[in-house]
């Protein structure tokens, strides 16, 4: 919204957004999910109670920062049931 006029909810939807906004740098705390660089933004609406989801390449982080160390430091019952979720995705695309 830093850079687009009215309410966030004018852009539910898929591209909608005319404008890029300010440049993000995200740093992903859990592995294998590709959430870091999706098209998609999810939000509460606390006025209806529900969740409005906006999807742009233009919301896209421009840089993903990938920090080994971060997912070393998880449980191991959490990096495989990470895991697990990652390859039942991929698995489903083929």
């Amino acid at each position: 919204m830093l850079r687009n006029a009215g309410d966030i909810r004018d852009y539910v939807g898929i591209d909608k957004v005319p404008q890029a906004g300010a440049p993000v740098i995200a740093i992903p705390t859990t592995s294998a999910t590709g959430s870091e660089l999706t098209i998609w933004s999810v939000f509460s609406d606390t006025e209806t109670d529900s969740k409005i989801s906006i999807g742009s390449v233009l919301n896209c982080p421009r840089i993903g920062l990938l920090d080994p160390e971060l997912a070393v430091a998880y449980p191991c019952r959490s990096r495989l049931q990470q895991a697990w979720t990652r390859s039942r995705t991929w698995s489903n695309r083929a």
